[in-house]
């Protein structure tokens, strides 16, 4: 039995060195233990990868062996015993879960156990403060047992005790075709800036977007680079991606909450109720208030 866990244990760091030569810097050794070798292995190389990682995005570069045109945008919807009430489309591609095995578990048990305490304590201050919001890096753990650290805001929904949380992050696509796709894919720091300035506009979804000009400030570029980068690398404009963003939360609270929908235009962004009307006819071809709606008490 010793000897079978041994064995698990080196297979662990093998496939960490094989993801980090690939360019992955999100997996994670779980089994750490600092009273023997191996364990020291394990821990010295979660803790390359996690400054390796900080190295590169600072330095504005990024692995092109592998590709990474799927980005993945999730939002989480927790009730106040912090069970999955709903989700977006994309958590399950995220995690890993079939979608039915989702709703109505433990937010927590779809993390690592080195998370456990860092959600812990986001939770006191979700009871304690009805303001509180934070954004913290997490790590997931997929039913296969692979680590993804992926950064979240997390925050409680207005006059609800219901919380959300939204995350941004980019997987790798190993697949021949996407592969053979990427030839003509950004330069290594086009597809790092247009990450960042998506991450930024979803952290900052319920604020107006900045102008080209405000964000090319922030990120240190100019205007025409930031709105290329970002087309080339999402195939979409920045304002569309931000529309887009805002219609996906706004969709997801009026299906799972019952609170009033001119808050959620207000809390996903919309100042004019009428714009936020029409833009979420044009994109879902329904009225908002043709929902069908959970009804039940937001306490729930």
């Amino acid at each position: 039995m010793e000897n079978q866990k041994t064995q698990r244990r080196i297979k662990a760091i093998y496939q960490m060195l094989f993801q980090m030569a690939s360019g992955n810097l999100s997996f994670r050794i779980l089994e750490t233990d600092p009273n023997d070798e191996l364990g020291k292995i394990a821990e010295k190389l979660n803790t390359f990868a996690e400054e390796l990682h900080t190295v590169l995005v600072n330095s504005a570069c990024i692995n092109t062996s592998c590709g990474y045109q799927n980005l993945v945008r999730i939002t989480i919807l927790l009730n106040n015993h912090f069970k999955i009430r709903g989700f977006s489309s994309d958590v399950p591609l995220f995690i890993k879960y079939a979608a039915e095995d989702l709703v109505g578990i433990d937010f927590k048990k779809m993390l690592s156990g080195q998370s456990h305490h860092q959600w812990d304590q986001i939770k006191n201050q979700l009871r304690k403060d009805s303001n509180f919001s934070t954004t913290q890096q997490l790590l997931f753990l997929t039913p296969y047992k692979h680590a993804i650290s992926s950064f979240c805001t997390i925050s409680r929904l207005i006059y609800t005790n219901k919380f959300i949380i939204n995350t941004s992050t980019i997987i790798p696509d190993d697949t021949k075709a996407n592969l053979l796709g990427n030839i003509d894919s950004p330069t290594k720091s086009a597809a790092i800036l247009a990450q960042r300035v998506s991450e930024y506009i979803i952290v900052h979804l319920e604020e107006p977007l900045p102008s080209a000009k405000d964000l090319s400030l922030i990120f240190g570029t100019n205007e025409f680079k930031i709105k290329k980068s970002f087309r080339d690398f999402f195939n979409s404009s920045i304002f569309q991606f931000y529309n887009e963003q805002r219609l996906q939360k706004a969709h997801l609270l009026i299906e799972q909450s019952s609170i009033p929908i001119n808050e959620i235009a207000i809390m996903s962004g919309f100042t004019n109720y009428v714009n936020f009307y029409k833009s979420f006819k044009k994109r879902f071809n329904y009225l908002p208030s043709t929902l069908q709606r959970d009804n039940r008490i937001t306490n729930e």
